[in-house]
């Protein structure tokens, strides 16, 4: 007692792939193209690095600090060689300068804090006059 399991029999006008696709060659045929591409790659990379090379203009150097010495440095801000001393420098010109008497022009001169605190202690501040205002004054 045998009995057979029913089978598949496709129409006759199927149109599909009755095979299994053969992977190993699909496998080793993308490696090939991929090997090709990465060679081809790396000679086109070889061709322009050497026209690159041989293109570029002699006369012009290639090393920075080569092409810097000939050339005057741009406008703009730049890096202080020694920032505490000259923040040293400053900080005692203007300690010098409000501690000290001098002109800041034909009209004016400075004083050190003190004496002008002093100045202002002794004459007060000019104060200005009062204004009207509209409702106070005027007509009755």
């Amino acid at each position: 007692m045998h009995e057979d399991k029913p089978t598949y029999i496709p129409p006759p006008d199927a149109k599909y792939e009755t095979q299994d696709v053969l992977t190993a060659k699909v496998a080793k045929g993308f490696f090939v193209v991929l090997t090709i591409g990465v060679v081809m790659s790396i000679i086109a990379m070889g061709i322009l690095l050497k026209w690159f090379v041989h293109s570029s203009d002699p006369a012009r150097p290639t090393d920075p600090a080569v092409a810097a010495q000939g050339m005057a440095l741009p406008a703009g801000p730049r890096l202080q060689p020694a920032p505490g001393s000259e923040m040293e420098t400053l900080a005692a010109q203007q300690k010098a300068r409000a501690g000290g008497y001098g002109w800041v022009d034909d009209q004016h001169a400075h004083v050190p804090i003190e004496r002008g605190m002093e100045i202002i202690l002794e004459e007060g501040l000019p104060a200005r006059p009062p204004v009207e205002s509209p409702t106070s004054g005027g007509a009755q």
